[in-house]
């Protein structure tokens, strides 16, 4: 079936469309959802939890119409809090989800976690999320095979002038000249197409109270993890999976990394404690298991921390957790010490 192209619009949103981040609301006009609400059903768009039957379901306003019958190829869009325009991912083979059939998956115990999960995730940004008005394909109106969804890291894009009168929720189909769409889905660039590294560019967040310039630190720690796995042959890993930092495979071993950017290793494993041992015992505790917190090592309470993580290792988890410290070097890049490769080379 020849699928159909086009371009939809996005809200905005810094947690990578994996769940709500609050900026949006500032960012629409008063009419909209997302002002009303606090978040938009679009902002899990990219939740890879959200899977049933080999589709991954998500929510564009732009299928709030019936089209049955038809797949599409979807170019997706942002627009920031200084007006950029930015290109940030791709669906192919998209379809439309009726209200009927979307009903039927969220009564389902698959549709029932996704919705304690939009719950959870809208209470971290102290936003309400009213279940009960929140049904059908209000909720979610599209589906398509997980390997179909190409995240972009986000690009400066320049529409066409007349893009910037398209009105917010129509699919774009009709406007679009011969070439368009392809050119907003290739980058100008190699690096970061198709690549899992993780954006290092500094993201502005606005709020109603302020603006301030977010460093990534945590994207980096990920790619330098990325980096050094890629130097292990046969190991086999994901960023994000299951909502774990780091997910990797190695000869019958699952290593679960939980980041953390505190300078004091004592604040990292108090934030990472729970996070990971969580993730562990609800899909991992039938597989055996390598727990590693990554984080900061400042001298202050260094002593007091490996104290503390020895003794839950030696007398109160059965599973060990492994730390793995981050500094910066004299220039400001990241570098992680040398637990990451001992844990390894007791495997490799």
């Amino acid at each position: 079936m020849f699928s159909q192209k086009i371009v939809c619009r996005i809200c905005f949103n810094s947690n990578e469309w994996k769940k709500p981040s609050g900026e949006a609301r500032h960012l629409e006009g008063k009419s909209t959802f997302v002002a009303q609400n606090g978040y938009g059903f679009e902002e899990w768009l990219f939740q890879t939890d959200f899977v049933k039957d080999g589709y991954q379901y998500g929510y564009l306003q732009q299928f709030s119409k019936k089209m049955p019958g038809h797949k599409f190829d979807v170019c997706l869009f942002t627009i920031d809090g200084d007006k950029r325009r930015m290109i940030v991912g791709q669906i192919l083979d998209l379809e439309w989800v009726s209200d009927e059939d979307a009903c039927k998956i969220l009564a389902s115990d698959s549709g029932n976690e996704w919705l304690n999960r939009m719950e959870q995730d809208c209470k971290e940004i102290n936003i309400e999320f009213d279940r009960s008005n929140n049904t059908g394909n209000s909720v979610i109106n599209v589906r398509f095979k997980p390997g179909n969804l190409q995240r972009f890291e986000p690009r400066m894009i320049d529409f066409p002038k007349w893009n910037k009168q398209w009105a917010r929720y129509i699919p774009y189909r009709g406007d679009l000249s011969e070439g368009l769409y392809e050119s907003l889905v290739t980058p100008r660039e190699s690096p970061g197409f198709g690549s899992e590294y993780r954006s290092e560019i500094k993201i502005e967040r606005n709020t109603l109270e302020s603006s301030c310039f977010i460093d990534p630190l945590h994207k980096k720690i990920h790619n330098k993890i990325k980096d050094y796995l890629d130097t292990k042959y046969g190991v086999n890993y994901s960023l994000e999976k299951d909502r774990v930092d780091v997910y990797a495979e190695y000869n019958g071993l699952a290593y679960l990394f939980e980041v953390k950017t505190k300078s004091e290793m004592m604040e990292c494993l108090r934030e990472a404690l729970g996070q990971i041992l969580e993730y562990y015992w609800t899909k991992y505790r039938d597989k055996p298991c390598q727990l590693v917190i990554v984080g900061g090592d400042s001298d202050s309470e260094n002593v007091k921390a490996h104290e503390y993580l020895k003794h839950l290792n030696e007398s109160i988890l059965k599973i060990s957790i492994h730390y793995v410290p981050f500094r910066k070097n004299s220039t400001g890049e990241i570098e992680l010490g040398d637990g990451l490769e001992k844990l390894f080379a007791k495997q490799l």
